[in-house]
């Protein structure tokens, strides 16, 4: 009897133990935002900081050519003073003319052409992954033909400079900038508040710190897996409140796919739309052609922000959140807090809306009502 009571006993634990199992491993780690997401990867990209040599060496050009002073950040003082001494001799160089000649004042805006290093294979070739992302970066270097030519010459002076051996001289210091970021991010619980925003997740997410890199820009992509991959290219956070503001801004682009698609697959919805966006006066580097496009990149940019706010307000602290808000209403964002406060009914019937994507319709009404009332 008391050998059938301890088999008894033993079933009994396993499947307690099975059942267990079971129910952890339905948890997502996407839910928790202080479980570590290990689809985030946190890195310096050698790509990048090729791009930000040759643009700060342009940049360098130009403030001498035109009389302005250098105002580099004590964030990375040392690292730029490197930059100098190992590349100054190339300023010159083929490849540092034609970023200068090709972006003009562009080239003063820190990171505006380095970010955009992942459209590059490793050796400078144009990737073959597509996306939107992709699409909107080959433009901006003038389309396939003049982005593959940019290439070469970036490979170029990859060579003819040996930057292979600056950028390993460099490894310590590049490592120090990705223990910040990745312990901010991780700890922070960044990345898992916004997929559980969303409702759904992508197959990865590359961080990728660039020193110099004064702005952010984020892209997706589509791999020859089929996976997609969220690319984002970010700085040093100097002022935190404006920095968390951004890094949920970048992030949350890359999950308004459906909704650009939406908008630009119907373009009568956008029909006499724009007045309403006139007011915003953020700079963007992204050539736009039509005017559904314009409106389209603006409605995208108006639910970006505002969903930053409303995950600050449950993620960051009231000062921060409020800040950041200030930060894009003076960016011309004039209809943030009605935006904001439209997200609520998102936030509050996950039932009914169980992605965001669910929620695009009420989106475009809430900017075909914003139009209505303004042409009333």
């Amino acid at each position: 009897m008391i050998r059938n009571k301890s088999k008894n006993s033993t079933k009994f634990l396993l499947l307690l133990m099975l059942t267990i199992a079971i129910v952890f491993s339905g948890c997502s780690a996407s839910n928790d935002p202080n479980v570590e997401n290990k689809k985030v990867k946190v890195f310096v990209d050698e790509r990048v900081e090729l791009l930000s040599v040759v643009q700060s060496l342009a940049a360098y050009n130009l403030r001498v050519e035109t009389g302005q002073a250098r105002n580099y950040s004590d964030f990375y003082e040392s690292y730029i003073s490197d930059i100098e001494t190992s590349f100054m001799n190339f300023k010159d160089h083929a490849t540092v003319l034609k970023t200068q000649e090709k972006f003009g004042n562009i080239v003063l805006s820190e990171g505006s052409i380095a970010c955009h290093g992942p459209i590059f294979d490793e050796e400078f070739q144009l990737t073959e992954s597509t996306g939107q992302g992709i699409s909107n970066a080959v433009a901006f270097y003038g389309g396939a033909e003049q982005a593959s030519l940019y290439g070469s010459q970036l490979a170029d002076f990859a060579k003819e400079t040996d930057f292979e051996e600056f950028f390993e001289k460099n490894n310590y210091y590049y490592q120090q900038q990705v223990d910040k970021i990745n312990e901010l991010i991780q700890n922070k619980g960044i990345v898992n508040a916004v997929n559980d925003y969303f409702g759904y997740e992508f197959d990865s997410y590359n961080i990728i710190v660039s020193p110099l890199c004064l702005m952010m820009r984020s892209f997706s992509i589509v791999n020859d897996e089929g996976q997609t991959e969220v690319y984002l290219v970010m700085g040093i956070p100097r002022d935190e409140a404006n920095w968390f503001g951004l890094l949920y801004h970048e992030l949350s682009q890359a999950y308004t796919q459906a909704l650009e698609e939406e908008l630009l697959n119907n373009p009568g919805q956008l029909k006499d739309m724009a007045p309403i966006f006139n007011t915003i006066n953020a700079y963007d580097f992204y050539p736009v052609q039509t005017e559904e496009a314009q409106v389209t990149r603006a409605i995208d940019k108006y639910v970006t922000h505002a969903v930053s706010v409303r995950l600050m307000s449950e993620h960051s602290s009231k000062v921060f959140r409020e800040k950041y808000a200030n930060i894009v209403k003076q960016m011309g964002f004039t209809h943030l807090d009605s935006l904001c406060e439209k997200l609520t009914e998102y936030e509050n019937d996950r039932e009914k809306y169980p992605t965001f994507d669910d929620f695009i319709p009420e989106i475009i009404n809430f900017f075909a009502d914003l139009n209505a009332d303004q042409n009333g």
